[in-house]
């Protein structure tokens, strides 16, 4: 027999073949159809992908804390098509949930982030028997971790929506779909709540927020939580650094009671100085320093004399000529009391000798030729002590007390200039993050001149930074009206920038710097707060 396969088909049957046309037909009509909607499917994933990628890049190169938390809540609002939002953060205690951002772009309403604190109370996450606050929906999500998708709150059982029904009432609103996302991060610890209000139609109609919400949210809110964490961390490195650099600020301060205060004083009066400089169009108009480089400018005014916690208290605190642990000139005036008993007829010089080393004693004024050598004079006569013949001074004494100007010895000075060499190397020793790396150098050269006379390198003026001019001019103007030094009481403005005037004269500060802070009256500002009464007089206009 034939094989019936090879004989041609032949269609008996005409309404067979419409009905399987119209098959054909329907079935190419629902491929289009089913093509056009993955098609458009595929586009909105392209666009949240798109989305998401724009603000997950955002987040993680903001690092300003309220910026930053405004981001993430916009970037959900945007996501989801939101009509409002709240972001909450747990406490530190983690027994409640913080709102730092509140918005309702319908109502026009935003708060928190940029736009200032939030002075709302704070959710319980327990309640007054430590039970879990499961009233609350963003208390619920951050214990419990849950994602809630609530179709109506005013339908939903179970919810406390008293404030969100207050808040409607208010401001003639309805709040109607919600979805509540956990913050959770790297280490699957809730920092806070994400909660989204009314998502929205192309024609403002309020929607139910559907499973691709929840997903692009979850990851929204993983990306946010990693960038909150980083930056909390970051914030927490930078408060442990300047708990540090407080610290060692205090333990130089205190390491002498003439000189407390004096390096945040210096802090002070360099980042002011800085900040007007930055503000100035006329003197100064492409210098702008941003808060970074301000907060530098001020932690270096705390470090510039961390290289005195070597120096010697006896060398820092030396009020007096002859001071060391205690002041001998007690014992000098013991010596002198002892020559008189040996010679009671030249008692009358005796007490002449006293007042005359009592005086030069106290480095007040300087010490001419003739007076160095009536010392000599004073220094050689002879006393016998425990049957020993010598001088009525030492040689350590008559060195001393033979200095020309103030109290310190060139071995003192050197011990006193020491200490910026030592503050540099330090300094440069810190590993500063980026933003603070010029801190050393700032610090560390407050005590070069632009004449290229100063220590501890002798840099020259093309080699010095605005910065280390401001700390320099910061430093010793601070030095001149402080009254608590031992050795000299602070002086009047009007001599202070009469010797800083001299000094700029002679290169030896800046001296457009010192004339834009003479004319700045800034010097005024903080004479008002840290000079005493009799210190504040009119100074001259300066001649520079």
């Amino acid at each position: 027999a034939a094989n019936k396969l090879d004989e041609p088909f032949i269609w008996n049957r005409p309404d067979e073949l419409g009905l399987l046309g119209s098959s054909f037909e329907f079935t190419r009509k629902e491929l289009e159809n089913r093509t056009i909607q993955i098609n458009r499917m595929t586009l909105i994933q392209k666009i949240h992908i798109e989305k998401l990628t724009r603000i997950a890049t955002a987040l993680s190169s903001e690092s300003h804390m309220p910026t930053l938390l405004e981001l993430i809540l916009d970037g959900a609002k945007e996501l989801t098509s939101s009509d409002g939002g709240t972001l909450y953060l747990k406490s530190s205690d983690g027994k409640s949930l913080n709102f730092h951002v509140v918005k309702t772009s319908s109502l026009d309403i935003a708060m928190g982030g940029t736009h200032g604190n939030i002075t709302w109370p704070s959710l319980p996450l327990y309640l007054e028997d430590g039970s879990p606050n499961k009233e609350m929906v963003a208390a619920l999500s951050a214990i419990t971790g849950e994602v809630i998708n609530i179709h109506d709150v005013y339908e939903a059982d179970g919810f406390n929506f008293e404030g969100t029904k207050r808040f409607d009432a208010a401001n003639n609103f309805r709040s109607k779909s919600m979805l509540v996302i956990p913050l959770r991060n790297h280490e699957d610890e809730i920092i806070g709540v994400l909660q989204l209000i009314n998502k929205l139609d192309e024609n403002k109609n309020v929607l139910v927020f559907d499973e691709e919400d929840k997903n692009t949210s979850l990851s929204l809110a993983s990306q946010a939580a990693m960038a909150i964490t980083n930056r909390i961390l970051i914030k927490g490195l930078e408060d442990l650094l300047m708990a540090f650099i407080e610290s060692i600020a205090k333990a130089i301060d205190a390491k002498s009671p003439y000189t407390g205060g004096h390096v945040r004083k210096v802090a002070e009066i360099a980042t002011e100085l800085a900040k007007a400089i930055s503000d100035d169009n006329k003197k100064f108009p492409h210098v702008k320093f941003s808060d970074e480089e301000l907060k530098q400018i001020h932690i270096a005014g705390l470090m510039h004399d961390i290289g005195k916690i070597s120096t010697p208290v006896h060398i820092v605190d030396k009020a007096t000529k002859l001071e060391t642990i205690f002041d001998r000139i007690e014992y000098v005036i013991l010596k002198c009391e002892l020559f008189r008993l040996m010679h009671p007829e030249l008692s009358d010089k005796v007490d002449s000798d006293i007042e005359f080393l009592k005086t030069i004693n106290k480095g007040g004024e300087f010490m001419s030729d003739a007076l160095i050598d009536r010392l000599k004079d004073i220094a050689s006569q002879k006393i016998v002590i425990a049957g020993v013949e010598q001088n009525l001074l030492t040689d350590n004494e008559v060195y001393n007390l033979s200095i020309k100007k103030g109290t310190l010895t060139k071995e003192d000075r050197d011990a006193i200039i020491g200490h910026a060499a030592l503050s540099l190397n330090m300094l440069e020793t810190l590993p500063f993050p980026k933003k603070l790396a010029r801190i050393p150098e700032i610090a560390g050269n407050h005590h070069e001149q632009p004449s290229g006379r100063g220590y501890p390198r002798g840099l020259n003026a093309e080699e010095l930074s605005l910065e280390s001019r401001i700390m320099a001019i910061a430093d010793i103007f601070e030095a001149l009206t402080a009254s608590d030094r031992p050795y000299k009481d602070g002086k009047k403005l009007s001599e202070c920038f009469k010797i800083l005037e001299f000094m700029a004269k002679d290169n030896e500060i800046d001296a457009e710097l010192l004339k834009f802070y003479y004319e700045s009256g800034l010097y005024k500002d903080y004479a008002r707060t840290n000079l005493k009464e009799y210190q504040i007089d009119e100074v001259e206009k300066l001649n520079i």
